[in-house]
């Protein structure tokens, strides 16, 4: 009798496959819920994978065989799970920016400046809708409601920010990305990046190129060969550098979107 139990036990879960997460990666419970609406989309063809962006470099950071192991040594990128991308029919990409969390000027500007250094970059073909919308407060966060956001709230206070990509496993095609901002951290915008002051928070458009590179679906770089990169995923209050591309950037979005 035991042994009958256990056959149909392996049988009755046999149609469920489990996917395991990274140390960067994670599935919220909105993911879940939202899961639950789209009736003819089978769960286990959707997931979610959040990128987090670090105070501090992780430990696990450059170890070998982890999150932060070695990655393109020539290519000086990472593409995620093999290249995960928007598809062509898709583009230009649309998303609205929410700045209620953010007390100070000129935060929408910098951020559609960040996604638009990504989009001069491929000749061609407009990655990201110019029209860019103003997010209302309940549309924003880590909500899987086809509405792509940039907002700020409150996290854990070892996180700057962190994005959220939501895709198809089966195509690779993504279908929304979230951006959140840590409203525990201190944040500003350097005027004036050629003055040599660093500014006492970090910088909205440099955080916000690093991000927007993983709504694109490229990885953090964790080796310090690698730091002078936008994905590099450890930053400085005060940074501007990864306002720019660098050369393992400009592969890794040539590499998914074309030259």
């Amino acid at each position: 009798m035991a042994a009958l139990l256990v056959a149909l036990l392996i049988l009755s879960t046999s149609s469920f496959s489990v996917v395991s997460a990274s140390p960067n990666e994670r599935a919220d419970e909105s993911t879940d819920k939202a899961r639950e609406v789209l009736e003819e989309t089978p769960a286990n063809d959707i997931k979610a994978v959040t990128s987090v962006f670090y105070v501090g470099k992780p430990d696990w950071a450059g170890g070998p065989g982890g999150p932060g192991g070695p990655k393109e040594d020539k290519g000086g990128y990472k593409l995620l799970r093999g290249g995960v991308k928007w598809a062509d029919e898709d583009l230009p990409v649309k998303y609205s920016i929410d700045i209620s969390g953010y007390d100070g000027d000129g935060a929408f500007n910098a951020i559609v400046a960040a996604f638009e250094t990504w989009d001069a970059e491929v000749v061609g073909t407009e990655l990201f809708d110019n029209d860019v919308g103003t997010a209302k407060a309940e549309e924003s966060g880590e909500n899987w409601n086809n509405i792509n956001t940039i907002s700020w709230d409150s996290l854990d206070e070892r996180i700057i920010a962190q994005c959220t990509i939501w895709f198809y496993v089966n195509t690779k095609e993504i279908i929304e990305f979230d951006i959140v901002f840590n409203t525990q951290q201190p944040w500003g915008i350097d005027d004036n990046i050629e003055d040599d002051v660093l500014i006492d928070a970090y910088d909205i458009q440099n955080i916000a190129t690093h991000e927007s590179g993983h709504t694109l679906h490229l990885g953090d770089l964790y080796e310090g060969k690698y730091s002078e990169m936008t994905m590099y995923g450890y930053a400085n209050m005060g940074e501007t550098k990864k306002r720019s591309l660098e050369w393992g950037d400009q592969n890794g979005v040539h590499k998914l979107y074309g030259a």
